[in-house]
């Protein structure tokens, strides 16, 4: 036997051992996909609004549904996509921005910007807990820079 044919065999159960780990370690990969009620006694906003979140989140795509009924009692609800690591164009109403979205381990990150002047860029940190019931969601107002917001909700 050459030693081609050689490195060629040892190789083989490497290459397989590194194309497995990626999907060894998504198949522990926190599961965000679920509905999620906004807990109001653990969250801190700055205008009382309550939210609730629809999350379907795979490796490449994240779809979310989000609801938020105000202080007032008004209800209005926005949906958007992102697939993961593309920047995509995200409708608001009179004009348009671009999100972008990632997994940075155990968190799924997805910021907001590129809007027109006087746009606010955000950015969304959601992490679960270990039990995976409860959902934190940091949400970071960059520009202009203001005070963070926690959001905790709990699985449905």
């Amino acid at each position: 036997m050459c030693k081609f044919h050689a490195r060629r065999r040892r190789s083989v159960p490497l290459l397989a051992a590194v194309l497995l780990v990626p999907v060894i370690m998504r198949a522990d990969a926190p599961k965000f996909t679920g509905t999620w009620q906004m807990d109001e006694a653990k969250s801190q906003v700055a205008d009382g609004r309550v939210v609730t979140l629809v999350l379907d989140a795979s490796d490449t795509l994240v779809k979310i549904t989000q609801t938020i009924k105000t202080k007032a009692g008004q209800e209005s609800s926005t949906q958007f996509s992102v697939t993961m690591g593309k920047e995509c164009d995200y409708n608001e109403g009179s004009h348009k921005s671009k999100l972008v979205a990632w997994y940075a381990g155990p968190s799924l990150n997805i910021v907001k910007s590129d809007g027109p002047p006087g746009d606010i860029a955000n950015q969304w940190v959601l992490q679960l807990s270990p039990d995976q019931k409860t959902l934190t969601l940091t949400f970071s107002h960059v520009d202009p820079a203001g005070k963070d917001e926690t959001l905790v909700f709990n699985r449905k």
